[in-house]
């Protein structure tokens, strides 16, 4: 494979994963501009509910965004996705910069709407774009993005303004909810002017083999027709799909279905929203200054950028299994350890801050990489879009009531719970879980559906 090549489809990889930048720097653009929102949109005593409700109202917009994102792929092509997220973007944040609550609001859904298809549409449009011996490094372009947009929107927050000012910074806060919008405008661009054809495999699905074939001579520099992408191709002709009403009632895939479910579940309630969403709150609760509390959370956003780098190590060493429940016992214990520090008078926010960073850094080095990875190979595709359904519904949960929890019982206990859950997580995790390294697709549906003469699935089938 050519060199040319190589960097081509790392930078159209790239281009794709951008929606995934616009995700990650959502996720997290809130954090350090509360304080500002809060001056500029007059939320005063309602300031806990509010936030609550504008951080909840994202990820409800990711649910919807989830869902649609199959049904236009399918329909109108992978770049019609990426002109909709664009769209999106930019008219979530052109709403979101307007001071008055309504208006925020709308522009925080609309933008989740956008984020959930920008983290949908990419796996499968850069897998499809993707030779088998790239599509490793191409992938983990995914979490790279989302670490550098979560931490892009951290430290844009430390030059926020602390108090009343009559600088142009008291702006400041605005041009951060720009951003989604700008990097919308670029995807366009590029997306109209210079990647003009869909996936190879959009436009064998069509049935429309010469704009497959250009789209290959496109991606590939040269027009190969063993490349083409048959839409059937790889899948058994004696295997049927089971129906979703079989997955759900059916005794046989019950461990894929408690898969699909607890595990996203549990990813919310390991305490990692705490400090993806409200670690410049919690912070501030305990040192009384927000500019340092912001730095500190701009902190943690770096190291969690540079966490991203240990993935593919811990993932050539451990097992899938091994990395999700470990990750989940150490959570538990980080957790634990930082609601018996939060107790103490006058604890360290510089101490606080280590037990939060390593928290954050032990899940995007396992269970953030491994999570997706582990469902892909372990249950049928049907059940994927659960899994989907259930992270982002506990997502909407435990972000609009931990500001909330915090404010009726303390922040000790609430943490005291995801150290309960995550270390419950472990002990359910090392019990019920089948470890899936190293093995075939055919073996992985032989273990989880405990059947013995099960010749023939099909390899796109989950």
């Amino acid at each position: 494979m050519s060199k040319e090549y190589t960097k081509k489809a790392i930078l159209y990889s790239q281009n794709i994963c951008l929606g995934v930048l616009i995700f990650g720097y959502n996720l997290g653009v809130l954090n350090p501009s509360y304080k500002n929102v809060s001056s500029a949109l007059n939320w005063g005593k309602n300031e806990t509910i509010l936030l609550s409700i504008f951080q909840a109202t994202l990820p409800l917009g990711c649910v919807v965004g989830s869902m649609i994102t199959n049904s236009v792929a399918n329909a109108y092509g992978r770049r019609s996705c990426q002109f909709l997220l664009a769209s999106l973007s930019i008219l979530g944040s052109l709403l979101s910069i307007i001071p008055y609550n309504g208006t925020f609001g709308a522009g925080r859904l609309i933008l989740g709407i956008a984020s959930g298809i920008g983290l949908s549409l990419a796996p499968f449009f850069i897998m499809e774009i993707s030779p088998t011996k790239l599509k490793a490094k191409l992938g983990s372009l995914i979490h790279l993005n989302l670490a550098f947009g979560l931490g892009l929107s951290y430290c844009l927050g430390v030059p926020l303004p602390v108090g009343s000012t009559s600088s142009i910074l008291k702006y400041w806060w605005q041009f951060m909810y720009l951003i989604p919008g700008l990097i919308g405008i670029y995807i366009i661009l590029i997306f109209k002017f210079y990647y003009i054809h869909d996936t190879p495999k959009f436009y064998a699905l069509k049935g429309q083999e010469e704009k497959a074939r250009i789209s290959i001579e496109f991606i590939y520099g040269s027009c190969t027709t063993s490349l083409l992408i048959n839409p059937t191709s790889g899948q058994s002709e004696t295997y049927t799909a089971p129906k979703f009403t079989n997955l759900l009632c059916d005794y046989k895939y019950k461990l894929m279905l408690r898969i699909a479910v607890i595990l996203p579940m549990l990813e919310q309630f390991c305490g990692i929203n705490a400090a993806t969403f409200y670690s410049t709150k919690i912070l501030y609760d305990i040192s009384g200054d927000i500019y340092m509390s912001r730095i500190l959370t701009a902190a943690i956003g770096i190291s969690k950028f540079i966490a991203t780098f240990l993935i593919l190590i811990l993932v050539k060493k451990f097992g899938r299994k091994t990395l999700l429940t470990f990750s989940l016992l150490f959570m538990g214990i980080l957790c634990a350890i930082f609601g018996v520090f939060t107790i103490i008078p006058n604890f360290s926010v510089y101490a606080s801050t280590v037990i939060l960073g390593l928290h954050v850094v032990v899940y995007t080095c396992s269970y953030a990489a491994i999570l997706w990875v582990y469902i892909g190979e372990s249950v049928e595709q049907k059940l994927v879009a659960v899994g989907v359904a259930s992270k982002f519904a506990f997502l909407c949960l435990v972000t609009f009531l931990f500001p909330i929890c915090v404010d009726l019982v303390g922040i000790h206990v609430v943490f005291y719970f995801f150290a309960g859950c995550s270390v419950l997580g472990f002990v359910w995790g090392r019990y019920d879980m089948i470890e899936t390294k190293n093995l075939s697709r055919i073996e992985i549906y032989k273990k989880f559906t405990r059947e013995k003469d099960k010749t023939m699935v099909s390899p796109d089938s989950y």
